[in-house]
């Protein structure tokens, strides 16, 4: 009778965790080449006025699309395309916008995004620090599902604030342009050896219980980067691109005082019950 118990308990573990994986999401996919792109990035200075689509993050992300190959839309068709109806709803994730785009334009994919400078500021030294965030969503144009979903950061230093702010947003620009050719996460994954894992939290009744595993993710030094990725059923799955490993993870989220109980962890994933 032990042992048919014991059986159980361990097959329905290797069961539970196998859901559990199932259950979390990867990494998102490069963007697929052959496909004509058109892309509109609107860039926020300061946090203030948007501008029109036409700063340095398009343009290098666009470059380094071309220079690997991929089919950009010319600038006179962009141009028409920024300016048409379907795209300022397309921005906003219009499914009937972006089919029409594709329909009237040829285009297979519409990537958008928006660029947020935050206002410099002057250390010590009299040099100004910016950071730049820059959030890119790509959708494929002949069915409107998401293909592509990321956001980067960048912090740089300048003589003056527009330096700090440009030069942020270009490091910015260039690592979501490596991630949107290689695959979410690559550009992190180039400066060290990063693991993708993965924090799932059970019994969260609310999104605050999210948002603050999410925030005590982010602020371990051995984070590139964090995100939840999922929240249904009670169940909040957070993306963790990390310098170190799941017992390493584990320890330091441990020490930050969470309203969460370990229970336990895999190979690529941290498991908890929110109290």
């Amino acid at each position: 009778m032990k042992r048919k118990l014991l059986k159980t308990f361990f097959f329905g573990g290797i069961l539970l965790s196998a859901v559990l994986l199932a259950g979390i999401p990867g990494w998102a996919e490069k963007l697929p080449k052959g496909k004509n792109i058109a892309m509109v990035i609107y860039e926020n200075a300061g946090g203030y006025q948007a501008t029109a689509a036409t700063g340095s993050a398009e343009a290098i992300i666009r470059q380094a699309l071309i220079n690997n190959g991929y089919p950009v839309v010319n600038e006179a068709q962009l141009a028409k395309i920024r300016q048409s109806k379907a795209a300022m709803l397309a921005l906003d994730g219009n499914v009937d916008a972006i089919l029409s785009l594709g329909k009237t334009y040829g285009i297979r994919i519409f990537l958008s995004g928006k660029a947020t400078m935050q206002r410099a500021q002057q250390n010590e030294f009299g040099l100004y620090t910016s950071t730049a965030v820059l959030a890119v969503q790509a959708y494929s144009a002949t069915n409107g599902k998401y293909i592509f979903s990321h956001t980067t950061n960048a912090k740089e230093v300048g003589y003056t604030q527009d330096e700090a702010s440009r030069k942020a947003l270009d490091k910015a620009a260039a690592s979501m342009a490596q991630d949107i050719i290689q695959g979410e996460g690559s550009a992190a994954a180039s400066q060290g050896a990063v693991n993708t894992l993965f924090v799932v939290v059970n019994g969260v009744s609310n999104f605050n219980v999210a948002n603050t595993v999410l925030a005590s993710c982010k602020t371990l030094s051995k984070t590139k980067e964090a995100k939840i990725t999922g929240f249904t059923g009670g169940t909040a799955t957070i993306q963790v691109l990390y310098a170190g490993t799941v017992d390493q993870l584990q320890d330091a989220l441990s020490r930050r005082g969470l309203p969460v109980n370990f229970t336990g962890k895999s190979s690529n994933a941290v498991y908890a019950q929110s109290f």
